[in-house]
């Protein structure tokens, strides 16, 4: 994994409820999020994504196990993130 795609991999990993404001650090406006059940198109989409994933539930981690840099400063994962979630409220 580029050294890009580790950083990237590493604050997203970081996000929490509390802190979906990292996001912008991430992603820009016109962003396509896909994961094995959505596609959210925009960052505003995407942070209410986040914001009612981490309303139903708390104790999430994420693990990248690959992914490729496509062009300088973008990457798509070659092998999906995988999210564990201990508890639910």
């Amino acid at each position: 994994m580029s050294t890009y795609l580790q950083n990237f991999a590493e604050r997203f990993a970081q996000l929490d409820g509390q802190h979906l404001e990292a996001l912008e650090n991430l992603y820009s406006e016109n962003v396509t999020f896909r994961d094995p059940l959505h596609r959210i198109d925009g960052l505003s989409e995407l942070r209410a994504y986040f914001a009612q994933l981490y309303a139903n539930a708390h104790d999430i981690r994420y693990v990248f196990s690959g992914a490729d840099e496509v062009r300088t400063g973008q990457g798509i994962s070659s092998t999906p993130a995988r999210c564990s979630t201990n508890t639910f409220r």
